[in-house]
């Protein structure tokens, strides 16, 4: 098991996509990454990147993939939802007219879409401007953010908070470190759902020719998280045929934890 959170800010990413370019970058940020066990000494002793080094910078390129491309991605995106049985689940569990945060929401569709048609109150947020713009102008009711999940405090709470296929493109430091962004915004009774893998890893796809980070934490670790925030798992299925494959989590939190946090 990995150790505790640790999340590289954008000096640290510089550096690191310094060190995979064959530089060395600066002394003090050096000394930062080794201890994070991002960079370690070289056959020369210059440094080199480490697994965990690889990982953070792949996921950092995520944002960045998707602004390149939303075009493509808004087109390609299957809109039959194959998600339906497990948003209406999430559903039951979340009031009419009950607010939703849905983190890495893209354009809007087909997930905020449906939960809005259903009477729920959509607030998105995703680091893509090209599809929150998409969003904007098909959905003007709900509201749209530009922003990073993993620093997001918007000082609201919600009753529900969905992460469908976007929490699984952050490293496996900052998925740990996502849990007590989602309590913070979970309201007493809140219901939280994303998908992962199946078991600890971490894997890479492609996207229009580029390279698509995904990492997972192991089951145990997932509901240790949860548990420790208040979360309660509702249901889990590990590789759903019914979903695409998806693995998905879905929780509750406890009123007793929303109060005292």
């Amino acid at each position: 098991m990995d150790s505790e959170p640790f999340a590289p800010d954008g000096r640290l990413l510089r550096f690191l996509q310094s060190v995979a370019e064959g530089g060395a970058g600066d002394a003090v940020d050096g000394v930062g990454a080794a201890e994070a066990g991002l960079v370690r000494p070289g056959p020369d002793g210059a440094p080199v990147l480490t697994e965990a080094g690889r990982a953070s910078l792949a996921a950092a390129a995520i944002p960045a993939i998707y602004r390149r491309h939303a075009a493509v991605f808004d087109r390609l995106r299957v809109r039959t939802l194959f998600e339906r049985a497990w948003l209406e689940q999430f559903l039951a569990l979340v009031p009419p007219g009950g607010a939703v945060l849905d983190l890495g929401c893209g354009m809007g569709e087909p997930m905020a879409r449906f939960l809005a048609e259903a009477g729920r109150r959509v607030t998105g947020v995703d680091a893509s401007p090209a599809l929150l713009a998409l969003a904007r102008e098909r959905m003007p009711a709900g509201e749209w953010i530009a922003a990073d999940m993993r620093d997001l405090d918007l000082r609201l709470r919600f009753e529900g908070i969905l992460a469908w296929d976007s929490f699984f493109h952050l490293s496996r430091a900052d998925q740990r470190a996502m849990f007590p962004v989602f309590a913070r915004h979970a309201a007493p009774g809140a219901a939280l759902m994303f998908t992962s893998g199946p078991a600890a890893g971490e894997a890479i796809g492609s996207f229009e020719g580029e390279a698509l980070f995904h990492a997972s934490l192991d089951p145990t670790d997932y509901r240790e998280r949860m548990g420790k925030e208040g979360f309660e798992v509702v249901a889990h299925r590990a590789e759903d045929a019914e979903c695409g494959g998806r693995t998905v989590w879905l929780a509750r939190r406890s009123d007793q934890a929303a109060s005292a946090g």
